[in-house]
C-alpha cells in the first residue's frame, strides 16, 4: 500500500521517476497505471534486476545498501564490481543499468570504484549520501571523474535540493523525504517542494 501510495503521489506532483523493489506485480501495477513514469527498480540481486526487466523495469539499479548498513555490514568495491560485470552479462544488451557507489566508502575509493564500475558497463551512477548535513564531496568528485550521467540520493529532502543541484548532478532522488511521510498529501507537497527548487535547471528528481 505504501508503494501505492508513493507511486501515486509521484504522478500527482509531476515527478520524473520512481524506485521500487523488484517484485512482478508492483512493477507491472505502475507500468499500467502511470505510464509516464520512468521505473527504477532497485535489489542487490543481479538475477532478480534481470528478472525484472522483464517484468517492464526501465532501469536496474544495484543498490538498497542500507539493508547492510543497518546490520552493521559494509559493501566492498570488489563486490560492487563483481556484482555490476554479473548485471551486465544477465541483463540484455538494450538494458539500462544503474550501479549505486557505497557511501560508507572514501572519497577516494568511491571516485576509483566509479571509473571502474563505467568501464564495467554501468549507464548510469547513484551517488549516497549518508549524512543528514552534507556539502555532497563524493558526487563533486565523482562527476569529475567520470562521463555517464550521476544520480545523487539519500537523506535529501526538498530544503536540501538546491544545495544538491550545485554539485552538477543529473538528477536527485528525494526517496527517503517522500517515504517518511504517512499522508499522500503531505508526499505531493514535499515532490511539489523539490520540484518547484528544480524549476530552473535541467535536473530530475
Amino acid at each position: 500500500n505504501n508503494i501505492k501510495m508513493v507511486v501515486n503521489a509521484s504522478t500527482l506532483a509531476g515527478a520524473q521517476a520512481v524506485d521500487i523493489s523488484a517484485d512482478s506485480d508492483n512493477i507491472k501495477w505502475v507500468k499500467e497505471n502511470h505510464t509516464k513514469l520512468i521505473v527504477f527498480v532497485s535489489s542487490l540481486s543481479p538475477i532478480m534486476l534481470a528478472q525484472a526487466e522483464t517484468w517492464g523495469a526501465d532501469v536496474l539499479e544495484l543498490g538498497n545498501f542500507d539493508a547492510a548498513y543497518a546490520r552493521g555490514k559494509s559493501v566492498s568495491k570488489e563486490e560492487v564490481i563483481s556484482l555490476t560485470r554479473e548485471l551486465r552479462t544477465l541483463a540484455s544488451k538494450n538494458a539500462v543499468i544503474c550501479i549505486t557507489i557505497p557511501g560508507n566508502l572514501e572519497i577516494s575509493e568511491q571516485v576509483d570504484l566509479a571509473i571502474q564500475v563505467q568501464a564495467a558497463g554501468a549507464d548510469l551512477l547513484q551517488v549516497e549520501n549518508l549524512k543528514e548535513e552534507s556539502e555532497y564531496e563524493n558526487a563533486k568528485a565523482i562527476i569529475d571523474a567520470v562521463e555517464i550521467p550521476v544520480l545523487l540520493s539519500g537523506r535529501i529532502n526538498h530544503s536540501r535540493v538546491e544545495k544538491a543541484l550545485a554539485t552538477g548532478v543529473n538528477a536527485i532522488g528525494i526517496g527517503n523525504a517522500v517515504n517518511s511521510k504517512q499522508e499522500i498529501h503531505l508526499m505531493v507537497e514535499e515532490i511539489k517542494a523539490a520540484m518547484k527548487a528544480l524549476s530552473n535547471n535541467t535536473v530530475s528528481v
